[in-house]
């Protein structure tokens, strides 16, 4: 490695190590279980530690049964290798919570004996969270090399740490949920398909479709990887016809999809056999009557509730959806949104098929949500990770557009690392400010 290179490496190095710093205060500071579903995710675990078999979604591991294993299987693995298994599960409901009509945000009562995290009576939850701050770490160094890929260093730093520092990543970061290893898969999915648009190499459709199979064990909202790919192999091969490139379409698509079907297929197949159907949502139904809320598509809940409910769980909505930003904080987001989406507009005519291909992974990312919601009223912006890459190069390079348009200089190397330092600082501002206190 040169001198040069070491150089350009020195600020991911630094963004790596905030984002790990921040992840693990966030990890040792929210108590057990409250975050999203951390009680079934537990039980999930500790079932795959006991018995080392799948559990029967409805009979065994309630809550998240019905879910792809590879998360579990990992952590259950890292578990009994540490003796950090099985996870105490006697948690005692608090009667004043949000959800059974109180005033509360956390959904348990907690004792001095879960104190000092790593070496109270749950150091093992708080052990096995530190795996998913590894993915999380791993997801940003990918949306890293994504963003380093369409956009100028300086850029492409800010990129990474907007989504880095992105309260709602590094809560869910900080937990034990399988969102963390499907959004490490897809995003270095997203990344091959996006460099596969431009590139002669098969390999690159291969490694895709071996991460997509490898992510749908993960978790199905890894789903619209598949229309992605197909996507990608259409402009692959419109990029190739204007070279004058010869490029084969059904190959392409080949050597994506057959890489993916052989590692997802056993699962799927497994799922209609004992679940009903493939992805398990039968189970998911008669498991979690409680939840079901069937809706349909031009309803109020989707003109009114569901935009305002994604757009504030996008940034920051804790706990279990129960403990909320003050409006103002929501408010002032608005504006770097809107500034992102009229900055691409402006040059919507000069965007790239790369950026076609992340916008249309967003989309069809939120048309998966929108379907979900149709059964359950589930508006959780965590949801949109999966595609989080794409979301923040495309409001970077929306920035970088409304900038050029403006005349403003582009932002440098130094201008870049303060505003991770600042980024950085605020994601803890958050957590010690607002989270913190409620606990």
């Amino acid at each position: 490695m040169t001198e040069g290179d070491r150089f350009s490496a020195l600020p991911v190095c630094v963004l790596i190590g905030l984002f790990l710093v921040c992840a693990t205060l966030w990890s040792l500071t929210v108590p057990p279980f409250e975050t999203p579903d951390e009680t079934g995710h537990a039980r999930y675990v500790n079932f795959l530690a006991a018995e080392r078999r799948l559990p029967v979604a409805g009979v065994e591991a309630r809550g998240e049964a019905h879910q792809p294993p590879l998360y579990y299987i990992i952590v259950a693995a890292a578990g009994e290798l540490l003796r950090l298994t099985p996870i105490p599960l006697e948690p005692a409901r608090n009667a004043s919570f949000l959800w059974y009509g109180g005033t509360d945000e956390n959904k348990y009562q907690h004792g001095a004996d879960e104190l000092p995290p790593l070496s109270g009576s749950l150091r093992g939850l708080h052990g096995l969270r530190l795996i998913s701050i590894l993915l999380g770490a791993i997801t940003v160094l990918l949306i890293h090399r994504l963003a380093s890929s369409m956009l100028p260093p300086a850029e492409a730093l800010l990129a990474a740490a907007l989504a880095a520092f992105l309260p709602q990543f590094t809560f869910i970061a900080a937990s034990l949920n399988n969102d963390n290893l499907a959004n490490a898969l897809c995003a270095a999915a997203i990344l091959l398909l996006v460099l596969a648009v431009e590139s002669p190499r098969m390999i690159l459709w291969v490694a895709g479709g071996a991460l997509t199979g490898v992510a749908m064990t993960a978790k199905f909202t890894s789903l619209v990887l598949v229309p992605c790919a197909l996507l990608s192999i259409f402009m692959a091969s419109r990029a190739r016809r204007e070279r004058g490139v010869g490029f084969s379409s059904l190959r392409a698509a080949t050597a994506f999809l057959a890489p993916a079907l052989a590692i997802a297929l056993p699962l799927l197949i497994r799922n209609a056999v004992t679940m009903g159907d493939p992805l398990g949502m039968a189970a998911q139904i008669a498991t979690l009557p409680q939840l079901l809320d069937r809706k349909e598509p031009l309803s109020a809940y989707f003109l009114l509730e569901f935009p305002v409910v994604l757009f504030e769980s996008f940034w920051g909505r804790f706990g279990w959806m129960s403990l909320r930003l003050p409006d103002a904080i929501y408010l002032a987001l608005v504006l770097p949104v809107a500034a992102a989406v009229i900055g691409l507009l402006l040059e919507a005519r000069k965007m790239s098929r790369r950026h076609l291909l992340l916008a249309a992974f967003v989309v069809l990312q939120l048309g998966q949500i929108v379907a979900f919601n149709l059964t359950f009223t589930q508006a959780q912006g965590r949801f949109l990770f999966p595609a989080l890459g794409p979301i923040v190069v495309l409001m970077c390079a929306g920035w970088m557009a409304l900038g050029r348009h403006y005349r403003m200089p582009a932002p440098g190397a130094g201008a870049s690392l303060i505003a991770v330092s600042l980024m950085a600082l605020g994601n803890l501002a958050v957590l010690f400010q607002f989270v913190a206190p409620v606990y």
